[in-house]
């Protein structure tokens, strides 16, 4: 209908000429060929667009900024933080503000820095809701998407796509829903947030990625020289 409305503008001399009009129009036509090819991804395709970005990944580091909405918190907590992934061996180092946790999918460490007080913990029984599954590494193909996770909905906003998906077994303690922020142009990933099943929130954006990095082994071992054992609330 719009190009429908240039067109007679143009007829009716209300634009430059036909010479000036035709570059426009091949911009417009342009666009509308790419909204169009958007449009016609499938929900499947866009999460294998993404799921083709994580091949040949074996060890992340993520620069991040975090935001937590938690049900027992009045005011959200914002912070920036590091997380390190060796996907070979399913461990992880997440650190953010006085907060520290090492661990694996099977068990973690929680080392609260300030206080010089640390908990050990299976993965997923709280305290670092979803680390569990990113230990895992993201998935690199449909079938180890759809062992993890049920894909529940895609849609698409100005300049990314939002995958909501419900984790499945392990990777489900404790978490509602996922919600990986893909880039719509190279699928990259951009950012993820979790619904827990109490109702509270967190928010992850990247503020970088690095792929492959050179990670000590030592950065997966806690060091708990000066620390007292404690059960955090």
């Amino acid at each position: 209908m719009w190009l429908r409305a240039v067109v007679a503008n143009v007829n009716c001399g209300l634009m430059i000429g036909k010479l000036s009009f035709l570059p426009a129009l091949g911009i417009l036509l342009a666009f509308s060929v790419s909204d169009l090819q958007a449009q016609d991804l499938s929900q499947e395709q866009v999460v294998a667009n993404w799921l083709k970005t994580n091949e040949g990944v074996s060890r992340l580091k993520l620069n991040f900024t975090q935001t937590q909405a938690m049900k027992t918190v009045k005011v959200p907590i914002v912070q920036r933080g590091n997380l390190w992934l060796d996907l070979s061996s399913k461990k992880f180092r997440w650190e953010a503000g006085q907060t520290l946790v090492i661990g694996n999918s099977s068990n973690i460490t929680i080392q609260r820095t300030g206080g010089k007080k640390y908990e050990k913990r299976a993965s997923g029984s709280g305290g670092a809701p979803g680390l569990a599954s990113l230990a895992k590494g993201f998935p690199k193909s449909m079938s180890q998407f759809k062992s993890q996770y049920k894909l529940l909905k895609v849609t698409k906003g100005m300049g990314d796509y939002a995958i909501l998906a419900q984790p499945t077994g392990a990777s489900a303690k404790g978490v509602k829903t996922f919600t990986f922020k893909v880039d719509s142009k190279d699928f990259a990933l951009e950012g993820m947030s979790l619904v827990l099943k109490d109702g509270s929130k967190v928010s992850t954006s990247f503020r970088s990625v690095t792929r492959n990095p050179s990670i000590p082994a030592s950065t997966f071992v806690p060091d708990l020289k000066g620390y007292t054992e404690t059960k955090f609330k």
